[in-house]
């Protein structure tokens, strides 16, 4: 049987949390996730899970019964051991909300909780957890409505970006996956000022602007492509000697970054006049 009454228990306060439900082992997992994320209904549990951590909890079956004793027998227990009086229920009764504070936030309830969070960063930890709750869900019709409603009149950046900083996906790399994708999506459709080329050296097709592709050739879709067809192969300028002018020219520029470099590591070193 999978249905039935539970204790949750404190071994270093004696205190206890009573439940029942018709898949313990399933309420159990809920249990031990939700005070894991500081998330648990019974306020009472969850500080006292936050003080003294979870080694000193227990979840155990106290007895087994039909679903449609649950109640029933969970009051039984509620009163038998006192876990409202002087336990972590909220609720003296089984089943009912009653002796706890429930129904949807005031707008001066909401708007404090907003002011508190302001500027508060999310640890890692929970954005990861988060991100991996709704990693292949999808906002619905209603979802997507609301969310047009709330951002129309508003500027392209609300606040969130300022001028002159980085963009938050500098330094990042698109995975192979993603460069798929982007491909497919834009294949067939023609921006203006670019045309559609096939690399020379590995067949695959690219976009390359008009301007660039008459300035450098644009035979191929990338340096490394490149690379593969210069390799092996001499420079153009192999075999010429540069006439005596260029010569002096170099030499010129070599010695003014020369002087320049020694300057910067002696001007530390000079005594200041």
């Amino acid at each position: 049987m999978t249905s039935g009454v539970y204790e949750i228990l404190n071994v270093v306060t004696g205190k206890l949390y009573i439940g029942s439900s018709v898949e313990l082992e399933k309420r159990f997992k809920a249990h031990a996730s939700n005070l894991k994320l500081n998330s648990h209904h019974s306020i009472h549990l969850q500080r006292s899970y936050n003080k003294h951590g979870a080694d000193a909890f227990v979840m155990f079956p106290i007895e087994f019964c039909d679903p449609d004793l649950l109640l029933e027998k969970e009051q039984f227990w509620i009163d038998a051991l006192g876990a409202a009086a002087g336990g972590y229920n909220i609720c003296p009764t089984a089943g009912s909300p009653r002796g706890s504070k429930r129904g949807p936030l005031s707008a001066e309830h909401r708007r404090k909780i907003s002011l508190a969070g302001m500027g508060r960063k999310m640890p890692e930890k929970t954005r990861l957890i988060l991100i991996k709750a709704r990693t292949g869900s999808k906002h619905t019709e209603e979802s997507k409505r609301k969310m047009s409603e709330a951002l129309k009149g508003k500027p392209g950046n609300s606040g969130s970006f300022k001028p002159g900083s980085a963009p938050w996906n500098k330094g990042g790399h698109h995975s192979e996956e993603s460069k798929r994708k982007m491909s497919r999506a834009r294949k067939g459709k023609r921006r203006d000022g670019w045309i559609t080329l096939t690399c020379a050296a590995c067949g695959e097709e690219f976009e390359k602007k008009k301007n660039l592709y008459r300035r450098q050739g644009g035979k191929y879709c990338n340096s490394e492509c490149y690379g593969k067809v210069l390799k092996g192969k001499p420079t153009w300028n192999k075999g010429l000697s540069p006439s005596a002018e260029t010569r002096a020219k170099i030499s010129k520029s070599l010695k003014a970054r020369n002087a320049a470099e020694r300057l910067a590591v002696l001007a530390p070193q000079l005594p200041i006049v």
